[in-house]
């Protein structure tokens, strides 16, 4: 059996949400959840976090399940000095004890294998993120404290024969620990290019080790999200990971799934993975903010009605982890959604404010009727992939390759429209890449 731990890290702000008395400290502070795509729906992390108590994840009438650790080939310790996991009279429930906690390193996010020993009648935590030793669990680095480099390695998922993403790819290339941002008004084709995306790199499972993918889908259309649940059918549910949000559920529960997610994400690359992280969309997620906290934000209010402090939250506080990390030979993508806007517009702060500095790379979508799908943008200021000297992932193919589609797109200098058909005609020719 698994669950997953939600911990309650919360800022200031977040407290005066949380909490009826704003001195009040958090409590409890671990907790486990066995179906959080489904619980962060249903409740908000406030009501989680509340009712843990009177919830277990085993209970058996009539009889006291302790919470135990175990030390390797050594007898169970069950903790009969503190409250029990369950019992008829009332036990701790979802909330994990501190002892646990400290004997696995655990953090929000963590997957859990449990299990109860009947003979002790204790509940086990067995794994964290499929690692058995505590010892090697408690020593995963808080990932934002480690040191992240530019991408050393592709993500090819342009090697299948998709011409969508070979045009994408031709433009601005993902590597292992891009951050890389889909940036279109919509109607623009957004979600259906990373759908393909999603299908490509669920592919490249096969031939990447450690690779694990977490799609989560956030305050849009309910009905888009069955384009990812159709995406994701038959892959491995132990590396292929999907959440959802949609506009429908309260902004609260959005605001909740999204932080769970990003802390999974984070969990995941601490533990040694090359983590893909597909966020549809990042403009929503910082609306769904704007609209829970904005009778308890002091922080002022950007153009476009959107909190100044849920841009913070949001893009820094939740999506500012991405790069390879040499220290565990680990990477974090991420390929979010944003919507482009009118100047004024909602949409329009999240793009200006953000995605010049928050990421590696953008590819840009157009909703111009003259341009043919994918509608992107061969502006080369527009979609691109930031490639320091020193730090190209790419092959010597795929520069050569790069360039030479260069120059067929403004031989002659012709229009951008002409030139974007130009591209399109090259990958319909050339939906295979020889590199």
């Amino acid at each position: 059996m698994i669950a997953y731990v939600m911990q309650d890290t919360s800022t200031t702000r977040d407290k005066r949400i949380l909490y009826s008395n704003p001195g009040e400290d958090p409590e409890p502070t671990s907790v486990l959840v066995q179906d959080p795509g489904r619980t962060l729906r249903e409740f908000t992390r406030r009501e989680i976090f509340s009712k843990s108590k009177t919830i277990g994840l085993q209970t058996r009438p009539d009889q006291v399940i302790w919470w135990g650790l175990k030390y390797g080939k050594e007898p169970i310790e069950a903790l009969r000095n503190i409250t029990p996991h369950y019992s008829p009279s009332g036990g701790s429930g979802l909330v994990i004890p501190e002892q646990v906690i400290k004997h696995w390193g655990l953090r929000e996010g963590d997957q859990v294998g449990f299990a109860v020993d009947s003979k002790s009648q204790t509940l086990l935590i067995l794994s964290v993120n499929g690692i058995e030793n505590p010892e090697t669990a408690r020593v995963r680095p808080n990932i934002r404290r480690v040191q992240s480099e530019y991408p050393r390695m592709p993500l090819p998922i342009e090697k299948f024969g998709d011409s969508d993403l070979r045009a994408i790819t031709l433009l601005s290339p993902i590597g292992l620990g891009s951050s890389h941002w889909l940036i279109a008004p919509g109607g623009a084709g957004k979600t259906w290019l990373v759908v393909k995306m999603v299908k490509a790199s669920i592919q490249l499972l096969q031939e990447i080790e450690k690779l694990h993918i977490i799609v989560a889908f956030i305050g849009d259309r309910p009905e888009d999200g069955a384009q990812y649940l159709h995406a994701i059918e038959g892959a491995s549910a132990d590396r292929v990971e999907f959440y959802q949000s949609p506009w429908s559920d309260p902004p609260a529960n959005q605001t909740g799934m999204t932080k769970f997610v990003t802390r999974r994400y984070e969990s995941l690359i601490a533990s040694g993975k090359h983590v893909v992280l597909f966020f549809d969309s990042i403009t929503r997620a910082v609306s769904a903010d704007t609209a829970a906290n904005n009778t308890t934000d002091t922080g002022g209010m950007l153009k476009g009605g959107i909190l100044r402090s849920s841009v913070i939250n949001v893009i820094q506080g939740q999506f500012g982890v991405h790069g390879y990390f040499p220290e565990l030979d680990a990477s974090g993508t991420q390929i979010n959604t944003a919507l482009a806007g009118t100047e004024i517009s909602s949409e329009a702060v999240v793009e200006q404010e953000t995605s010049g500095s928050s990421t590696t790379g953008i590819t840009r979508l157009l909703n111009n009727p003259m341009l043919k799908f994918p509608k992107v943008s061969v502006d080369s200021s527009q979609t691109y992939t930031r490639q320091p000297d020193g730090w190209d992932f790419r092959s010597e193919e795929q520069r050569k390759e790069m360039a030479a589609v260069w120059a067929i797109l403004w031989d002659k200098f012709p229009r951008a429209e002409e030139a974007q058909r130009r591209l399109v005609d090259y990958v319909f020719m050339n939906a295979n890449p020889k590199y």
